[in-house]
């Protein structure tokens, strides 16, 4: 039985489950295209805008995070990682 590293790691699973999603090939296949990178005209990152779009909303399938909660974790993950424009 083949398992990905990420599968076995206790962390991860519980931040998948915040999201929402049991699997992380789920996320990545919706942020893989080139126009999901980058900045967008509200000041925060472009792959933001598609978690908030196609994530299952807030209690629908078990997202424990909010819109704003999504937009705030990625706010705080730009500081600490990305230069901004």
């Amino acid at each position: 039985m083949a398992t990905h590293f990420a599968d076995k790691l206790v962390l991860a699973r519980w931040a998948l489950a915040q999201f929402g999603v049991e699997e992380f090939e789920r996320i990545a296949d919706m942020l893989k295209a080139p126009e999901f990178e980058g900045w967008a005209e509200d000041g925060g990152t472009k792959y933001v805008q598609q978690l908030v779009t196609r994530l299952p909303r807030l209690n629908q399938q078990g997202r424990a995070l909010s819109d704003d909660q999504l937009r705030e974790w990625t706010a705080g993950s730009q500081r600490m990682c990305l230069p901004h424009p």
